[in-house]
């Protein structure tokens, strides 16, 4: 499409769920229609707000309340989190759309609106507005293909999840689906997914290729320098990075055991404990008695870190990862060996899975009777693992080359432009 037609483009709303794992990609998404000159509009809700200034001038920004800012606890189980999300915003969210279109005076220009499947209210009042809703699936492809089939509730992974199930119906009842990858790493999983809902499917990732820096620096505006420096300080592709996700909670004994064969493995490590990572404690890291004393400057023990800065960096050989979508995409395509240990939810069964199996890219720890010596093995077979560098050299190649002029995530960006340039 040339610059003239660009130029003449209307804006898109973009309303993500207030999860940070599902935040980052519409951010990423929202960089890559913005570089192609089309108008960017956020709602937002309270809970797990950015700062807008971190963000380009060009994107418009309204909150909502959302009941939960204002709780002192916010629901822990992700299910009832989830429901009350739902509950609490539907009406916010139609005053703060009604608004949005009203200011338009009458020139439909606003193209379509971009939001998350888990928002379940969003089709009865995009429909009451008019306005065409494009999903964006923030897991993997191979997730959805087995949420849209058939015979899903016998599938092992996911009867205990209907609320996530439902999300494919929302997804049928959209005008199109934004996926976080790329033909060359889902090809058929794509296709299939294409044959299940029956809608135009725009793979255009990896998401975070679109953007210069961590979208996670708009919530937590903290200094990275220090992790950098100490990064920097360390031989080239010999640190584990090890991080958990922004939910997912272990205990106190499987906390233990990831900490002692840390430790034991001999290599260096940089670790993300979030206060809350360990159920039931306040600050994970006051358990670590006398841990950082024993590892030394081996290992460098963060609340936060910069994950897309710290997974291109060279000193950077390997990941510990929960199996979620946005680590293991970021972690592939940047080529970093990853170990998955599943947490929370289905589809990172199904990605670990993959990074194991499919793609050969990883290992894979389950955390029923996770003990020491299994995570010191773990880790040294990957960190050593020379075949696995190999292939992972090709895959960063391929996403490198995806989101390329020509390649085929930056077509599918072309077409998806094209696409709300149509509605």
């Amino acid at each position: 499409m040339d610059r003239d037609g660009m130029k003449k483009m209307k804006k898109v709303i973009l309303y993500p769920l207030s999860a940070i794992g599902h935040m980052n990609p519409m951010f990423h998404v929202a960089e890559a229609l913005n570089s192609k000159g089309i108008s960017i509009t956020f709602i937002l809700t309270k809970y797990n707000s950015p700062n807008p200034s971190s963000f380009s001038t060009d994107y418009s920004f309204h909150f909502i309340d959302d009941g939960i800012a204002a709780m002192e606890t916010p629901p822990s189980n992700p299910v009832a989190f989830l429901a009350a999300l739902n509950s609490n915003s539907r009406q916010p969210f139609r005053d703060c759309l009604e608004s949005i279109l009203g200011s338009e005076k009458g020139e439909k220009s606003v193209a379509c609106l971009i939001t998350d499947p888990l928002w379940v209210f969003t089709r009865a009042i995009s429909e009451e507005f008019g306005l065409p809703r494009i999903m964006l699936h923030t897991s993997t492809a191979a997730d959805l293909v087995i949420l849209s089939s058939p015979d899903v509730l016998q599938h092992d992974d996911y009867p205990v999840f209907p609320e996530i199930i439902a999300m494919v119906e929302e997804v049928k009842a959209s005008s199109g689906l934004i996926c976080n990858s790329y033909e060359e790493l889902e090809g058929p999983s794509l296709n299939t997914l294409r044959q299940n809902i029956n809608i135009p499917v725009f793979p255009i990732g990896p998401l975070h290729k679109y953007s210069k820096t961590s979208a996670t620096s708009s919530f937590l505006l903290k200094d990275k320098t220090p992790i950098i420096k100490w990064l920097d300080n360390q031989p080239p592709k010999s640190v584990l990075y090890v991080s958990f996700g922004s939910i997912a909670t272990i205990n106190k004994a499987e906390f233990e055991e990831i900490a002692c064969g840390l430790a034991n493995s001999n290599q260096p490590f940089l670790w993300v404990i979030r206060p809350d990572l360990v159920h039931g404690s306040e600050n994970s890291q006051l358990l670590l008695e006398d841990f950082e004393e024993k590892v030394g400057e081996r290992g460098r023990i963060v609340t936060w870190a910069p994950q897309q800065e710290v997974l291109t960096h060279t000193a950077v050989g390997g990941a510990f990862i929960h199996g979620g979508w946005n680590s293991a995409m970021e972690s592939i395509s940047e080529g970093v060996p990853v170990i998955c240990m599943p947490c929370l939810f289905p589809d990172q069964k199904t990605i670990a899975r993959h990074v194991t199996d499919v793609w050969r890219v990883g290992l894979r720890v389950d955390r029923g009777g996770i003990e020491r010596g299994q995570v010191e093995e773990v880790i040294k077979r990957l960190m050593g693992d020379q075949e696995i560098r190999e292939r992972l050299d090709e895959f960063k190649g391929t996403a490198d080359k995806c989101v390329s002029h020509g390649g085929s995530s930056y077509e599918s960006l072309e077409k998806l432009c094209s696409f709300i340039l149509s509605l």
